[in-house]
């Protein structure tokens, strides 16, 4: 089994706040991820593909996931308000399953993405 992980960035604010909650309990839940309006985040994106079989030397060629990346990820929520652009909690696992969604469409043989809000902070999706 080959498999191949290219990492991009983008910059985004949100806010963790689940109108179900009360305000205490809100910030309980989410500490200083609850504070308005807002706080911001260089999120990295790790994709990975895996495949069995070899096409031109490569399970997919890095310009091509690039391309699609940007088109359909970076282009619309680089320097955005995520809560506005996603209609979920926008915590790092939910986000993580919202691109690998939008990304199988193009690329077949995903089988994860990670997002990190922080160097240390990460939250992976996979089909497994």
């Amino acid at each position: 089994m080959y498999s191949v992980t290219k990492t991009f960035n983008f910059d985004s604010a949100h806010r963790l706040w689940d109108t179900s909650l009360t305000e205490e309990q809100n910030y309980e839940v989410f500490g200083k991820c609850a504070n308005a309006p807002c706080h911001g985040h260089t999120y990295f994106v790790e994709i990975t593909l895996k495949s069995q079989n070899l096409t031109n030397g490569m399970v997919r060629n890095f310009s091509e996931l690039k391309k699609v990346y940007n088109e359909k990820i970076h282009n619309k929520y680089d320097h955005q308000f995520l809560n506005n652009l996603m209609p979920f909690l926008t915590t790092a696992e939910n986000i993580a399953e919202f691109f690998f969604n939008i990304l199988k469409e193009d690329f077949p043989e995903i089988t994860s993405v990670a997002v990190y809000e922080t160097p240390t902070s990460r939250a992976e999706y996979s089909k497994e």
